[in-house]
């Protein structure tokens, strides 16, 4: 996060560039990890929790490592917008998959 809080005006800038296929990445891997585990006999809580697992991935680590060992900052802009659109992405599919479920109650 202070990596994120230090570089936030680079990383709107590099939005434009990576920022939809970042997104993308992340909406492709919860969509992906719910069907297959629908696909797999899972029952709809333990799909949501898999493509939760999936779309929720580690981007601290990825953070780190482009900085740290990789020491370049280029190689951590998409993980940096990952770990921050990540949450709302996963929030939205998670509402989605509520609403869903949900059935009309009889008139």
């Amino acid at each position: 996060m202070i990596a994120v809080a230090k570089e936030w005006s680079a990383l709107l800038d590099s939005f434009a560039s990576v920022g939809v296929a970042v997104i993308a990445f992340n909406v492709v891997s919860l969509v992906v990890g719910y069907v297959c585990s629908r696909w797999a006999g899972l029952d709809k809580a333990m799909a949501t929790a898999v493509s939760f697992e999936i779309g929720i991935h580690n981007s601290t680590l990825a953070i780190f490592i482009a900085l740290s060992v990789l020491d370049n900052f280029q190689l951590a802009l998409p993980a940096a917008i990952y770990s921050v659109s990540m949450y709302f992405t996963a929030t939205l599919f998670g509402l989605a998959l509520r609403r869903k479920g949900r059935v009309a109650a009889p008139v």
